[in-house]
């Protein structure tokens, strides 16, 4: 669906004679217009005429500050005109009479960011593999991308939740930000935060010119669930209604590590954990050997086949940081050979930097030592 905003019959009638029937043109007059339709709908792009006859076609931008990539049009050749759409965010800007091919290429480019295929970061080649798990997560990654969703990001406790933020950004043309709220406890820091959201979440002045790269696209507001009843449910009732000023083309995602302690109807997003992608654990194992390879400057070694079912035998209660862990200090040793006593060594560490106590660390590896002993006696401790 395109949005195009002009009061200008032939300027709609070459904009949908050049799009042909490839793409559907929903056309309102003025920017108030479209402001009522966008309240309501979520066009994939939006065109501007900019010689709109009650208020110019970069003002309605202005006020509009849409999330979308937004082509412009324009009679005029004015190179400072372009200029300054462009600095604004205007993806484009073409000018009238159209070129049938010109449009339709500009349409196309800015509609192509369509995540068909994901290119993942360096910082998230733990999430590359096979698996059924991983399959079914960036599906949904895929549906979420292209809407303007709030969304509660799931993930366990050695879990980055950040890159996988980074990878939902919604608005590319603006920046990504993250709040700790773990940070914001205290009636003082409350206050604090509040100051902070509002700053992060404020359109601009109908006036301003802050550049659309200056603004906030995507918010993370990680470890939402170690939040206080009263503090959750007053952030989810700001988000919900966003009120005054406050930008709704911005996405926030919460994070949280336990999904079951939250109760909203906003989507989630649940990161795989290692336990349920057993299959890819040959990938992730040869992804942070190579890594600690070259930060070490140590050779590697492939694992054998008692250890590699040792290791799928095993859990992993702190998913990917636990492993990269082991995996790290194998390289740094040169010994590849793990024993149980090193993986629980390494759950016991884990669970120390995720300060826990010593007596609640202890407990937590003993307790992934009692599973690891049951299955590898299958359920006879007497054996």
């Amino acid at each position: 669906m395109i949005l195009l905003i002009t009061d200008d019959p032939k300027t709609s009638q070459s904009v949908k004679d050049s799009l042909g029937e490839r793409y559907v043109v929903a056309t309102v007059a003025t920017g108030n217009a479209a402001a009522e339709y966008l309240a309501q709908n979520q066009p994939d792009l939006i065109i501007i005429d900019h010689d709109l006859r009650d208020q110019d076609g970069l003002q309605v931008y202005k006020n509009l500050r849409p999330a979308k990539k937004v082509i412009m049009l324009s009679a005029s050749g004015s190179i400072p005109l372009a200029v300054t759409a462009t600095k604004l965010g205007v993806a484009e800007f073409l000018r009238k009479p159209l070129d049938p091919e010109q449009l339709r290429d500009a349409v196309l480019q800015n509609l192509s960011e369509a995540p068909a295929s994901l290119k993942l970061p360096p910082d998230l080649t733990w999430l590359r593999g096979q698996g059924e798990a991983l399959r079914q997560f960036f599906a949904l990654v895929r549906r979420l991308l292209p809407e303007n969703r709030d969304i509660i990001l799931v993930g366990e406790w050695g879990i980055d939740r950040r890159p996988v933020a980074e990878l939902l950004h919604f608005n590319r043309q603006r920046k990504f930000a993250a709040l700790n709220l773990a940070a914001f406890k205290g009636e003082s820091s409350e206050a604090h935060f509040w100051v902070t959201l509002q700053e992060l979440l404020a359109l601009p002045d109908p006036a301003s010119l802050q550049h659309e790269e200056e603004r906030c696209g995507t918010l993370l507001l990680d470890r939402f669930d170690e939040l206080d009843e009263a503090f959750k449910n007053s952030l989810l009732g700001f988000l919900r209604d966003r009120p005054g000023r406050i930008d709704r083309s911005v996405r926030v995602i919460l994070g949280v590590t336990n999904e079951n302690l939250l109760k909203s109807d906003l989507a989630r997003l649940v990161i795989p954990p290692i336990r349920q992608r057993k299959e890819d654990l040959p990938e992730l194992i040869a992804s942070f050997m190579k890594r600690a390879a070259i930060d070490y400057n140590q050779p590697t070694s492939d694992l054998s086949v008692e250890t590699m079912v040792l290791l799928s035998q095993y859990d992993w209660p702190g998913n990917y940081d636990e492993l990269e862990a082991l995996v790290r200090q194998a390289v740094l040793s040169g010994d590849f050979a793990f024993s149980l006593n090193e993986i629980i060594s390494a759950a016991l560490r884990q669970s120390l930097s995720a300060h826990l106590t010593l007596d609640e660390a202890g407990r937590t590896a003993e307790k992934h030592l009692y599973s690891q002993l049951l299955k590898e006696t299958n359920n006879d401790l007497t054996a």
